[in-house]
């Protein structure tokens, strides 16, 4: 009879972690394969880990309830000057994710759906991301996802392009955070820029405009060349054109 136990000796509790983990299989299916999003609510308080493995080990986004769930239960917490990297590399499991044959995927639901959470009062999102870019992508951090500079250039060509678009809308001040900043302090810029040209700026539409017109900037952080005589040299929250 003792093998039939727990191991605490408690029959009831053994029989009630096996209705726990037949009903696992049974909800884990029924909400895969048969689409039925009632098993949700279940699923996240009784398969937490699975729940979320699900976005951030094999990338799938489609459904935005649980998209949604996983980026808010995420640990992205304020920070005043530098976002930590642990918090970062959390991060990026929302944002990309590699397949067995080594192929990026970015995920554009994800983008899409932190572009919806965010506001110009609400901002943590955004300047999570360009701390991704900014701090993460250029520190020894990046070297234990083992990519090439293929694999990263494409990672950050999409997160590049997502955070510009709030240069060009007049309700951010986002103005040098993203396409200005990679091209002034990235120590791997050429090699980027040569994966962005060869990849014909992985046919994002405004992305060679957008970052041709960076290039030719003021740089805001540090003060650059021809800025001895601006009033406020130090000010790269500047609201550009607003997107046509």
């Amino acid at each position: 009879m003792k093998r039939f136990l727990s191991n605490d000796g408690n029959l009831e509790n053994l029989s009630k972690k096996r209705y726990i983990n037949q009903q696992l299989l049974i909800s884990r299916n029924k909400y895969l394969f048969n689409d039925d999003k009632s098993q949700f609510p279940w699923l996240v308080m009784y398969d937490e880990f699975f729940m979320r493995s699900l976005v951030t080990e094999f990338g799938y986004t489609e459904d935005k309830k649980l998209l949604k769930w996983v980026i808010e239960n995420t640990d992205l917490p304020l920070f005043s000057k530098f976002a930590e990297t642990k918090h970062l590399k959390e991060l990026g499991k929302l944002l990309w994710t590699k397949d067995c044959n080594g192929e990026i995927r970015v995920h554009q639901n994800t983008l899409d759906l932190l572009k919806e959470l965010s506001t110009p009062h609400d901002d943590l999102y955004i300047m999570y991301v360009a701390e991704y870019l900014s701090n993460y992508m250029a520190s020894s951090a990046i070297k234990e996802e083992n990519l090439t500079i293929e694999q990263k250039a494409k990672i950050a060509a999409y997160l590049l392009y997502w955070g510009e678009q709030y240069k060009y809308d007049k309700h951010y001040d986002f103005n040098q955070m993203f396409m200005t900043r990679f091209y002034y302090y990235h120590f791997e810029r050429e090699a980027y820029e040569k994966e962005f040209k060869k990849n014909n700026y992985y046919g994002l539409p405004k992305f060679k405009e957008w970052y041709e017109a960076a290039k030719k900037e003021k740089d805001y952080f540090n003060g650059g060349e021809g800025m001895e005589d601006d009033p406020n040299p130090y000010d790269y929250r500047r609201i550009a054109e607003p997107i046509k």
